[in-house]
Formats: C-alpha cells, sequence, structure tokens
C-alpha cells in the first residue's frame, strides 16, 4: 500500500514538474511591443505641406513645415529597424534644410514650390521604407521643372507646384505601402 502511495506522489510531483516548463508567460499591457507608426508625424506634416501649396496657402505651408522640422528633430530611432534608420540618416539633413527654406519663404510660394520638390524626393526614399498607416500614392507632373513628383494620401491629383493655375496636372505613378 505505501508503494502505491509512493507510487502516486512521485508521479504527481513528475506531472506538475512537467507541466511547469510549459507556462506561458503573459506580459503586461505596457511591456507588449505594438505597433506605432512613428512614420507619421514626418508624413502627416509633409502632406499639411502639400495640401498647403496645392490651396495656394504659403502662410500654411510654412507652419506645417516648422512642424515638419520638429518632427525629424524628435525621431526616434529605438523605435526603427535598421533600414528605416539607415535611410531617415541619409535624407534628414537635406529633409531640414528644404523644409527651413519652406518656412522662411513665407512670402514666396514659387520658391517654396521649388524646396518642395526636393523635399518630395527626401520623403519619398523614407515612405519607401517606413511603415506606414495607410497607402499614399507619387504623383508625377511633368510640366513642373522637367518633371517631378510629390506624394498624396489620395489618388486625386492636385497639384501643389501649380495650385489653381494646373491643379489637375499630373498622373499617379506607384502606390507606397
Amino acid at each position: 500500500m505505501n508503494k502505491i502511495i509512493l507510487t502516486i506522489v512521485i508521479g504527481a510531483i513528475a506531472f506538475v514538474g512537467c507541466n511547469q516548463g510549459s507556462k506561458t508567460i503573459q506580459l503586461n499591457p505596457s511591456e507588449e511591443k505594438t505597433t506605432v507608426f512613428e512614420s507619421k508625424p514626418l508624413i502627416d506634416n509633409y502632406l499639411a505641406i502639400e495640401n498647403s501649396l496645392v490651396m495656394d496657402d504659403s502662410k500654411t505651408a510654412a507652419d506645417a513645415a516648422k512642424t515638419l522640422v520638429e518632427a525629424i528633430k524628435s525621431f526616434d530611432e529605438k523605435l526603427h529597424n535598421a533600414k528605416q534608420i539607415n535611410v531617415f540618416r541619409k535624407i534628414k539633413d537635406n529633409a531640414i534644410q528644404h523644409s527651413q527654406k519652406i518656412t522662411e519663404n513665407i512670402d514666396n510660394i514659387e520658391n517654396q514650390r521649388e524646396h518642395f520638390k526636393m523635399l518630395s524626393e527626401n520623403i519619398y526614399d523614407y515612405a519607401k521604407v517606413a511603415d506606414l498607416p495607410a497607402p499614399v500614392y507619387k504623383i508625377n507632373c511633368p510640366m513642373y521643372k522637367d518633371g517631378s513628383f510629390w506624394l498624396s494620401k489620395t489618388k486625386e491629383v492636385k497639384n501643389p507646384f501649380y495650385g489653381d493655375k494646373m491643379i489637375s496636372c499630373g498622373d499617379v505613378k506607384e502606390t507606397i505601402q
């Protein structure tokens, strides 16, 4: 009888011990890694500049460019992968420079548009590797400066390089997701 009880106790201990190895560890919600679209401030502020230039609003474009500079400067590399960091580092200085020129040229929308053209090239490079919360569209205008492109949150063509003069000049060339 003692042998049976001893066998049952040893079996129970072995069973409990084996079961301990398959425990699932639950993370607290604050410890869980969530998908954060850290690219959103950069893209959103770029799109605000784009929309302002579409509306021929140089003041709002300047304000959005100033906010974009702040977003670029507060970019947290810890929240991005190596490829995103590498591209960001390559575009950072130029993106800041062109954004600052857009801010400085508050009374010269044509100059703002020239710098927006170059800023678009920087932001495009980043958008290609970023985790975007929604698709953006690369739209090309063959008429502005022998061909220029910009990014838009819609497929509808609203040209920031010409505003009301030629609002529909351009066509969608690429969807970036």
